[in-house]
């Protein structure tokens, strides 16, 4: 989906070519903060809904110019060595009783599917209480980690609220993750 733009050339830019700033952001933040502007444009008289939606497609692409970290450290898992030990173990399970392979793919994409669903529901349930929400900046500007800190400084004063909706989610995502578990 491009932004509207009054550019002829780029008007006439083939499908797929578009540069950076007409594409817009389809991350479920961005998504969010669209709908969210679309949601109160409804309230508004028609000149102002123009300007908001202009407003909130202007931030998604600031945000989508902000750098990006190198693609070996995004493929770089944070848990290498507890995926060695389960390749390890699923490969024991497949010389020993290959024909488990398929209950144990059923299992974990289920499971998977519960902790997916466990972070969706804290979002849909909590939609002004994000952990990330108490932070001192967005994490998206913050260019790398320091040595002698926490990565992403929380804001002054609401470090126990942050605690707690990081406690929040994990517990949502966890009651998910075995409720579907114990539903199996």
């Amino acid at each position: 989906m491009t932004l509207p733009n009054n550019d002829p050339a780029a008007a006439n830019a083939a499908p797929g070519n578009e540069t950076p700033k007409q594409v817009l952001d389809l991350s479920p933040e961005g998504l969010q903060a669209i709908a969210s502007a679309l949601a109160a444009a409804m309230k508004q008289g028609a000149t102002e809904v123009v300007s908001d939606v202009a407003d909130v497609a202007s931030a998604t692409m600031a945000a989508a110019d902000a750098p990006k970290t190198p693609l070996l450290k995004r493929l770089a898992p944070r848990l290498l060595a507890c995926l060695v030990v389960g390749v390890a173990l699923l490969s024991a399970v497949a010389l020993l009783a290959p024909q488990q392979l398929g209950v144990i793919l059923y299992k974990s994409c289920l499971l998977t599917l519960a902790g997916y669903g466990g972070y969706w529901l804290d979002r849909w349930v909590f939609p002004y209480g994000r952990p990330d929400g108490y932070l001192a900046k967005t994490w998206q500007t913050v260019a790398g980690a320091t040595q002698d800190g926490a990565d992403y400084a929380v804001a002054a004063g609401y470090e126990l609220v942050f605690s707690l909706a990081c406690l929040r989610r994990c517990l949502i995502m966890f009651a998910a993750i075995v409720g579907m578990g114990l539903g199996l």
